[in-house]
């Protein structure tokens, strides 16, 4: 755009409900904002893709899969590549959508925009080369906005250059049956299956020759596009099929659609897609390798595997397998890691030189340290669960839990001869007060100790001085009368030597 080019866009259908904040209008508004100078519906090449399988359907007896879904193509080529043969040959609406636009419009940059991140990888994927020149999502898109200071919902509504009618509901779970018209009460044997631990469910039974249903439609997003990473989670994916549902119903009934003959014209002639078988060849370690791995992270037992799938992997064994490989790490297990912090947050807190003590708001003792012990509890009572006031004058600790503020405060228990320097805090959102309790008896005692010592210095100094004040009194009571006498002798003996001179 800064360079003057003119810019297409291949808008998902999704956008009806990409926004909490915007209708569909607004978001055509937005872009034409920004500068766009063409905007399509990408469902326009939704209809044909639809009318492909129904097509494919019609002269067909194996199951075919749709290929709509960036995701699930990925899916296939790595983990299931003995089924690459049963996914639809066509290549996805975004594909074929930005190929009519560059053919109408030579001179254009075509830009996607959708919920999936997944299609900026499709993007650059050897049959989609050259069909759109960027892709963005929604999120980016809203970005975007932001960065220019544009409010779409402050500005008039505005439509599409080409709609469609019949393919809004293309990005819902089961949109795309029912665009092409495979409802599921009419023909049993097509299936539509959302989100990805669903879509590996049923492509394992079908690998396993479980089922054999006609069609799968497979979405890896939750109830379809519409829950996409690229799209406003601030709706739950319910209320926005809802939403969608409701905005499709309105558009069928528009009369005056733009609708765009060139690309839903022939179905038989779309763009094919292409596909490889990238599973990966990795080394299988032993049963033993796998078991040792097992054991580093706390699984000793078939029983201690959890299979909780924290880690991003469906069962303990394979994330052992994961990382065997190098693919995965230890401390990607929750349980170990959770198990792993609690240890070592019960070693600082056995091992702290400070009575620590943690109890609910009803002041029910959830945990007393050692040290705790060691000062409240000579008598080795079990603690857990028992009222505070069992062990300590828990004051402090209800002031706290009922007024949730913090007490830092010197507090002295006299029958037991203790001194501490007490830190209560609540922690609300666990719904516990934690008191941190430092002994200072030996500090205090020895404050004592020297405080004494100066009473005892002082006295012993005002004993001296008495002593000294005194003694200076004595000499100076001798030295008065030593002065005395010697005046005395003195002044007789100048009268004898005056007497003298007279004769």
């Amino acid at each position: 755009m800064a360079a003057g080019d003119e810019v297409c866009v291949s808008l998902a259908p999704s956008y009806a409900v990409a926004y909490a904040d915007y209708a569909p209008e607004q978001v055509i508004a937005g872009l034409r904002a920004l500068g766009f100078t063409h905007i399509e519906e990408t469902a326009l090449a939704a209809e044909a893709v639809a009318a492909h399988y129904r097509q494919k359907l019609q002269a067909r007896h194996s199951t075919l899969i749709s290929s709509c879904c960036p995701t699930i193509v990925n899916l296939l080529e790595i983990y299931f590549p003995e089924l690459l043969p049963l996914l639809a040959d066509s290549a996805s609406p975004m594909v074929i959508h930005g190929g009519s636009l560059h053919a109408r419009f030579p001179q254009a940059k075509i830009v996607f925009i959708g919920p999936c991140i997944a299609k900026i990888q499709e993007a650059s994927r050897p049959a989609a080369l050259g069909a759109v020149d960027a892709v963005l999502t929604f999120e980016q898109l809203a970005g975007i906005w932001n960065q220019q200071n544009i409010d779409p919902a402050a500005l008039q509504p505005a439509e599409a250059d080409a709609i469609t009618q019949k393919a809004t509901i293309y990005p819902l779970s089961r949109g795309i049956m029912s665009t092409a018209g495979l409802q599921a009460d009419s023909m049993p044997e097509c299936i539509a299956v959302s989100g990805l631990d669903a879509c590996i469910e049923l492509f394992t039974e079908l690998a396993n020759g479980q089922i054999n249903p006609s069609f799968i439609e497979a979405l890896a997003c939750r109830e379809g596009c519409i829950d996409g990473p690229g799209v406003s989670k601030q709706q739950s994916a319910v209320h926005k099929r809802s939403r969608l549902v409701a905005y499709h119903r309105s558009r069928q009934q528009q009369h005056d659609a733009k609708q765009n003959s060139l690309v839903v014209a022939d179905a038989k002639a779309l763009p094919q897609a292409q596909y490889e078988a990238r599973s990966p060849r990795l080394a299988l370690p032993t049963e033993e390798e796998i078991r040792a791995i097992l054991v580093q992270i706390g699984k000793h037992t078939i029983e201690d595997e959890s299979n909780c799938g924290g880690c991003g992997y469906p069962s303990c064994r394979d994330k052992a397998i994961a990382t065997y490989r190098g693919l995965a790490e230890l401390e990607m297990c929750v349980p170990y890691m959770r198990a792993k912090f609690e240890s070592l947050s019960h070693v600082v807190v056995d091992s702290s030189l400070n009575a620590i003590i943690v109890v609910t708001q009803d002041l029910l003792i959830h945990q007393f340290n050692p040290m705790a012990n060691k000062l409240f509890n000579p008598e080795k009572l079990a603690t857990r669960g028992q009222h505070l006031a069992l062990f300590v004058d828990p004051t402090n600790f209800a002031e706290v839990a009922e007024t949730g503020q913090a007490i830092h405060k010197r507090v002295d228990y006299p029958e037991l001869g203790l001194f501490t320097s007490q830190f209560i805090y609540p922690l609300p959102n666990y719904d516990l007060v934690i008191g941190i309790i430092s002994d200072i008896t030996e500090a205090e005692n020895r404050k004592q100790q020297l405080e004494q010592r100066h009473q005892d210095t002082a006295s012993r100094a005002k004993e001296v001085i008495r002593n000294q004040m005194k003694l200076a009194q004595e000499i100076a009571g001798l030295l008065g009368e030593a002065t005395a006498e010697t005046k005395a002798t003195l002044l007789e003996l100048i009268k004898t030597v005056e007497e003298v001179d007279d004769l």
